[in-house]
């Protein structure tokens, strides 16, 4: 999707990567290092209100290896326009790593 962002337009995708939640960055990043190296290019902004939000983080999912789906927008760039587009509906986030402690 980062390299070839027209081909998912408006698709249905099925992703897996490292989830940061914040205001104005919720964003899954394609790795662990992307997220410790501040590499937003390599990383998709996740569209959850304020509720999802919190459900996440209570959930432990926050700066986890996850799974999410949901339909991909190489339009949407996320806060200041610094991702490779973004994933909008979404309706699974699974966590990779059960019970473990980062």
């Amino acid at each position: 999707m980062i390299a070839n962002p027209k081909q998912f337009y408006n698709r249905r995708v099925y992703v897996g990567g490292y989830l940061h939640i914040e205001f104005e960055g919720n964003v899954l990043y394609v790795s662990k290092d992307d997220f410790s190296y501040c590499l937003e290019k390599n990383a998709f902004f996740l569209n959850f209100d304020r509720e999802e939000m919190k459900s996440l983080i209570a959930k432990g999912f926050q700066n986890r290896d996850v799974t999410v789906k949901g339909t991909f927008k190489e339009s949407y760039l996320g806060h200041a326009s610094v991702n490779s587009g973004g994933l909008k509906s979404l309706i699974v986030v699974n966590s990779l790593i059960k019970n473990s402690h980062r």
